[in-house]
């Protein structure tokens, strides 16, 4: 009995590092035709036609998430290949969708709209992402490292600042509307407040007028 639970927890030790190397697997969409394929400009293309159609500013912040997580896989695709200054392209690339993506929620605020679902969604992949560009530095040869660990950290860093910098912006603008709704609400009380007044004078009015009336 005892050898029998020491192998269960052994396959389960052993499996667990398996399991979320999967699960990083399956947080980042496949990479499709790589940077060094001559079809990858055509690739490019479409991606650029499908982003004409993305007309709110909601749909592009994510759209240029989607794009950066293509840059990544694509890096650590190049990674595998030994293409290293591919890799280093494709992660710079990376980061300068992630800054779209961080205009376009910007410019959400600014224009009074409400983005809480999307920050949500991408704040649920701030860790894929993070992990992902660890193991793109990982999987890269000894010799490939030095030149990759500056594109790399630099994603990292970035990633973090503009996610901490749109949940500040989404949580500034949620309290700003917090206090417009209060002052609208304090408002109406305010003028049924009024209205209640000026009916009762006007009540009081009439009975005036009636007994001078009657006089």
């Amino acid at each position: 009995m005892k050898k029998i639970l020491a192998v269960l927890i052994s396959l389960l030790v052993f499996a667990a590092p398996v399991m979320a190397a999967v699960e990083i697997e399956n947080s980042i969409p496949d990479p499709g035709i790589l940077p060094d394929s001559s079809l990858y400009g055509l690739k490019r293309g479409f991606e650029n036609f499908e982003g004409i159609f993305k007309f709110s500013e909601a749909a592009r912040a994510e759209f240029q998430v989607r794009l950066a997580e293509k840059r990544m896989s694509e890096a650590n695709a190049m990674v595998g290949k030994g293409n290293q200054e591919k890799a280093q392209e494709m992660m710079q690339e990376y980061n300068t969708n992630m800054e779209r993506a961080n205009q376009e929620i910007e410019n959400a605020i600014a224009n009074g709209k409400n983005v809480t679902d999307v920050v949500a969604r991408m704040t649920q992949k701030r860790e894929s992402h993070m992990a992902v560009l660890q193991r793109v530095y990982d999987n890269a040869p000894e010799a490939a490292k030095a030149g990759l660990s500056n594109a790399i950290q630099n994603a990292k860093q970035s990633t973090e600042r503009i996610m901490e910098h749109i949940e500040e912006r989404v949580a500034i603008a949620n309290q700003s509307q917090t206090q417009t709704q209060n002052q609208v609400d304090d408002g109406t009380g305010e003028q049924e407040m009024h209205t209640e007044q000026n009916e009762g004078n006007d009540t009081q009015n009439q009975g005036q007028n009636q007994n001078q009336a009657n006089k």
